[in-house]
């Protein structure tokens, strides 16, 4: 009866604030992913992030069953916010109401405000078969096209040109459920390719497709799956799929990986993925998941004085345009095998060993040259890891160390705690040999692959006073070993501060400032004598959104870059005015964007709003203007379209981009149409 009676209360007082028949629908997930990447650029891969997140959001966790592994992965709550969720959850039993979150000591608005929309408490239903279950839930179709207005060099005719036409073509179909199932079906064609992609021609379609059916919850077993999967255990070091957003302007949460074990795989993203089986199967207190998978990658082929055929690399760019392109594409088969067993002594402490070992078709012997001698080199691999996660109040260690067949080793240790109401902290550790090789690993670090690096990070958040917010880090980092366009063990040390204003639902104000700081050859200099001198890179964030009316979003930026070496200097700033507005079924989407570098080392990224499922970060560099415009069209509640256009217009320029890419003027225009139809 207590319960009850604080539940009306507090919906009385919040009336105002959470009036809404579904609180999923104030998510701006474009706002959101911003506030987890302060600072955009090539190397994330923000569709498999961002496809992470949206499946979130179009499947919410259920208060009354989530994991606590579960709520920790959308690096929303703190350690303390955690605790006390489940403490509450323990003592008063089943929610009432996502609203109820109110009542849990430490839940403030800002926090409910973010975690509504990945949230609920749904009623219990008995499903009587799969069958049912599949009719009941949410199933959609998506069709894209999206193509360049002008020329590019590639299409034009000769013989070193793409085979294909200008246009992308992507389709989907997925149905899921997040406590049940998951079935999809991917498509795509890249621009370039051809629908004939096999000349001369006997072979038809498009030129990736990916595919899976996932279950979960069935018996014994946790979830299986056939098809296209990724797998997350430990802190990544061996498997590390799934939505990690590591170092950010979050400062605290989202340096720790969780144990998400089987992920089904739906992106266009055509590596890094397993195609085949896996299973997961409880026995109480311990889970046993087994995989194995065998795909064909895209490789280039050579054969050495023996007549032993090898390759450099695995390509990874998924791209079939050209003769050459198409001459590696699925060139080599990898299959993969191991499996992971989780031991959960009680509710704060478990502990994991993974194996993971990966055979090739062909040896991969890299071209040799002074940074890449303790690469990989083989057709065989393996790696194995032991992780464990500790929880004790509010302090929660957690880490893994692996070794692979190299005898290399990696190590990652860190603590997240909630010190008090106000302040949050962390600390993370990593160590990664030279010649410590993981292929589908991704844990925390400086790199983009974990080998080659020692780091300790430290981060804290803090909120003085109710609306403000305080996020700093500092990590500081050495390579033992020479690495690219650095040949010389080397140091470096990055740092971030941003300070938010909240003062009401609608506004959210920060400034952010960040400094990384590495030592790398001289410009212009790369010979074995090459010297070494530290650049600096300082980027500067100011960023006001604002909803004026429910119809009505605004959203003012201002970035800029400054990248010193030596004698080299060069700056670049971008200011940027997005409009969203709605009006009926519609929802139009704008942005006028300036941008002025003085090369591309002072690159702008900037985000953008984009199609369902697609994440737009452009590299804007020299002088010009940016513009997009996206209208959105709901014709009935089965039926959505997408119209979406954006122009790149330079300054004192004659050409854009170069090789086959190139494009003759100073402008590029590209378009993008879309439908959903949700079944």
């Amino acid at each position: 009866m207590r319960r009850i009676f604080y539940l009306l209360l507090f919906l009385m007082v919040c009336s105002e604030v959470y009036a809404q028949d579904d609180p999923q629908k104030e998510i701006d997930l474009d706002v959101f992913i911003q506030q987890l990447f302060p600072l955009q650029n090539e190397d994330l891969p923000y569709e498999e992030l961002y496809e992470s997140l949206f499946q979130y959001y179009q499947n919410p966790l259920d208060l009354n069953t989530a994991r606590r592994e579960e709520l920790a992965s959308l690096y929303i709550l703190s350690e303390l916010q955690l605790n006390n969720f489940m403490e509450y959850r323990g003592n008063q039993g089943k929610f009432i109401s996502i609203y109820e979150l109110q009542t849990i000591s430490g839940f403030d608005k800002i926090t409910i405000d973010k975690l509504s929309p990945f949230v609920k408490v749904e009623e219990a239903v008995d499903y009587k078969n799969l069958i049912q279950d599949f009719s009941e839930r949410d199933k959609f179709f998506i069709l894209k096209y999206e193509t360049t207005v002008e020329k590019k060099k590639g299409y034009e005719k000769g013989e070193n040109r793409y085979n294909g036409d200008p246009g992308k073509i992507y389709g989907r179909f997925r149905a899921t459920n997040s406590k049940h199932y998951s079935v999809g079906l991917t498509f795509e064609k890249d621009a370039g390719e051809n629908l004939k992609w096999n000349p001369p021609g006997k072979k038809y379609g498009f030129d990736y497709f990916s595919g899976h059916i996932f279950l979960k919850n069935k018996g014994k077993f946790k979830s299986m799956v056939l098809g296209d999967y990724q797998l997350q255990f430990g802190q990544g070091l061996l498997l590390g799929a799934g939505f990690f957003p590591g170092k950010g302007a979050e400062a605290v949460s989202t340096l720790r990986r969780y144990n998400i074990g089987i992920r089904p795989y739906s992106s266009v993203v055509e590596s890094g993925f397993f195609r085949g089986g896996a299973a997961t199967y409880s026995f109480g207190t311990l889970d046993f998941t087994a995989f194995y998978s065998y795909l064909n990658e895209d490789a280039a082929s050579k054969t050495d004085s023996l007549d032993e055929d090898y390759v450099r690399s695995i390509q990874i760019s998924g791209l079939h345009r050209t003769a050459t392109e198409l001459s590696s594409r699925k060139e080599m088969n990898t299959q993969n095998y191991g499996g992971n067993l989780t031991y959960n002594l009680n509710k704060n402490l478990n502990v994991g060993i993974t194996f993971l070992a990966t055979e090739y078709e062909f040896s991969i012997i890299k071209k040799p040259n002074r940074y890449n001698q303790f690469d990989f080199s083989g057709k065989r691999n393996f790696v194995y890891s032991f992780n464990y996660s500790y929880l004790i109040q509010n302090f929660n260690f957690f880490g893994e160390a692996a070794q692979s067949k190299s005898r290399g080793i990696g190590i990652v240790s860190g603590v997240m705690a909630s010190l008090s109401p106000k302040i949050d902290m962390s600390v993370v550790y990593r160590n990664y040999a030279r010649n410590f090789h993981s292929f589908y690993g991704n844990g925390f670090g400086e790199n983009s692959k974990n080998s080659n690096e020692e780091g300790l990070y430290l981060g804290v958040k803090f909120a003085p006073i109710n609306k403000i917010i305080l996020t700093a880090y500092f990590d500081r980092f050495y390579k033992p070993w020479l690495s690219y366009q650095t040949y010389a063990p080397s140091h470096g040390n990055e740092c971030l501060l941003r300070l938010s204003y909240l003062p009401a639902k609608t506004i959210n104000f920060y400034v952010q400032l960040r400094n990384q700081v590495k030592e790398k050859n001289t410009s212009g200099e790369d010979s074995e004598f090459a010297s070494m001198k530290e650049e600096s890179a300082t980027n500067f964030l100011l960023n006001l959104d604002f909803k004026p009316f429910k119809s009505l979003q605004l959203k003012s930026r201002f970035q800029s870059s400054e990248i010193k070496q030596g004698n080299y200097h060069s700056k670049g700033m971008a200011i940027i005015q997005d409009v969203v507005f709605e009006v009926g079924k519609f929802k139009i989407s704008g942005r006028y964007c300036i941008f002025d570098t003085d090369d591309y080392a002072s690159r702008q990224y900037a985000y953008e709003r984009d199609l369902l499922y697609t994440f737009s970060v452009p590299a804007l560099h020299g002088n010009g203007i940016r513009n997009y415009l996206m209208i959105e069209y709901n014709l009935t509640r089965s039926i959505d379209f997408w119209v979406r256009a954006s122009r790149t217009t330079y300054s004192n320029v004659e050409t854009i981009s170069s090789g086959l890419e190139e494009i003759k003027g100073n402008k590029k225009t590209d378009l993008k149409f879309q439908v959903r139809y949700r079944f």
